[in-house]
């Protein structure tokens, strides 16, 4: 009567391996996505401290002034962890 359903099992688990690859490939892909957004970030972060820095050094701050403004750029919410 029916023989399609070698096809169908076939099919199935064609479908199933397709399914598995796909999110392997997107997951892959977010980690990837996700790690130059932390790496964006971070060099944010560190032009923020460079600029900083080159301002404290033109106001001639002493290094005391310097660790505590470090400090407090070490503690934004936005630097990545």
């Amino acid at each position: 009567m029916w023989q399609l359903g070698g096809s169908y099992e076939q099919t199935s688990i064609q479908a199933s391996f397709q399914q598995s690859v796909l999110r392997q490939v997107v997951g892959d892909a977010k980690e990837s996505f996700d790690n130059q957004l932390k790496t964006q970030k971070l060099k944010d972060t560190i032009f923020a401290v460079n600029e900083q820095l080159t301002k404290a050094k033109k106001q001639g701050a002493n290094s005391k002034e310097l660790a505590l403004s470090l400090h407090e750029v070490d503690g934004r919410e936005d630097c990545p962890s």
